[in-house]
């Protein structure tokens, strides 16, 4: 390994090897902004690194799923929504922290993966699924890259387990559960925007991701309507929040608005101008702290459990905002809305929890009805 000075204090590290295809010469390099022994020491480190996954780039049979994340995770996440990123991220790491990163790819069979899939009997049937699929893509990117001939991840099956949440009643409120909460949140200062924002997501079965990111220009009051064409994007923290891409294409929306949902943004908006008075800073969203930012989401959450578990409801630490656009949904089941006009309002092309909910409210009322004619006789 050899070093170059550059200009403005900075130092060019260069190793070189052979190429493993060509039989050729070739060169790493790594630009530091020290030449100090523990410099040295780090671009030894960082070249052997580089060189070694050049290497291994020809000997695939001896690449560790270690080394496939590696090469495979940068390539996945390029197209990637960024909040999706940092959901994606987390699950990586869940990965690489439970699997041997060492075993080498050509090893892993079905029942290595199978044993390790039946390991998260803590999480959720849905989180499994996840990190399943996750893990599965890395494995068909091997077997495009001839690493492997087959997936050994193709017949792991990802055994139900009893999920306090799987039960589709408990993923949404009642109505009169959904106006204690409100009216809760609502007799505090300090919770009395997280009680507008909830009535929010009540009234019109929108995301918070999509609520909290809305300015005054997104609702057109003489039309009674808002317009939902992006969520959140809190890479960089919710001070330097920005409105990001939607989860999908039909997220992409204008909904119409009722005379009670139309008189609460224009107070929260009211309420919002007054406090960019007091603090100097005006962000323009409606949904804001005292500061300008954005509800945080986790804030929200916490603000909720804390209003049902006060009120003695079940399951109360298990609320989030996904409560209020769920029993938005089940509303308009309640009141014969089609499926597709909900999924148009909502914001989804094709939804598994929309269409429980619908399943089980229509069931609920046949059943209802059942009753009722058995009280009069019939």
């Amino acid at each position: 390994m050899w070093m170059t000075n550059l200009e403005q204090g900075k130092y060019k590290y260069t190793e070189d090897y052979k190429d493993p295809y060509t039989g050729k010469k070739r060169y790493k390099s790594v630009t530091l902004t020290s030449k100090s022994a523990q410099a040295w020491n780090k671009a030894k480190k960082i070249l052997d690194k580089k060189i070694e996954i050049a290497k291994n780039t020809k000997n695939t049979k001896d690449m560790t799923f270690g080394q496939l994340m590696e090469e495979w995770y940068p390539l996945h996440e390029k197209p990637l929504r960024n909040s999706t990123k940092r959901k994606q991220r987390i699950m990586r790491r869940k990965i690489e922290e439970t699997i041997d990163v060492d075993i080498l790819v050509s090893n892993i069979d079905t029942r290595y993966l199978q044993n390790w899939i039946n390991s998260f009997d803590h999480l959720s049937n849905g989180y499994t699924r996840s990190i399943k699929i996750l893990a599965g893509q890395a494995l068909s990117y091997a077997v495009d890259m001839g690493i492997i001939d087959h997936s050994p991840m193709d017949k792991v099956k990802v055994i139900k387990k009893n999920d306090v949440t799987a039960n589709i009643s408990e993923k949404y409120f009642e109505p009169d559960q959904a106006q204690q909460l409100i009216e809760k949140l609502s007799m505090s200062k300090r919770t009395l925007r997280m009680a507008r924002l909830a009535e929010f997501m009540y009234l019109t079965g929108c995301r918070i991701g999509e609520a909290i990111i809305l300015k005054k220009s997104d609702f057109d009051f003489e039309k009674g309507t808002v317009s939902f064409h992006g969520t959140l994007d809190a890479t960089n923290g919710y001070k330097k929040a920005i409105k990001g891409p939607p989860k999908t294409n039909t997220s992409h929306r204008e909904i119409s608005l009722t005379d009670r949902c139309i008189e609460l943004v224009k107070s929260r908006i009211i309420e919002q101008e007054l406090e960019s008075i007091a603090s100097g800073h005006d962000t323009g969203y409606v949904f804001s702290t005292a500061s300008g930012t954005p509800i945080q989401i986790v804030s929200f959450n916490k603000s909720l459990k804390l209003a049902g578990e006060k009120l003695g409801m079940k399951n109360s630490d298990e609320f989030s905002s996904h409560y209020f656009r769920h029993t938005h949904i089940s509303l308009l089941a309640e009141n014969n809305v089609p499926l597709k006009a909900i999924m148009a309002r909502v914001g989804h092309s094709d939804s598994k929890t929309t269409t429980d909910i619908y399943t089980h409210v229509t069931r609920k009322m046949v059943s209802d009805v059942t009753s009722k004619l058995d009280d009069i006789g019939l």
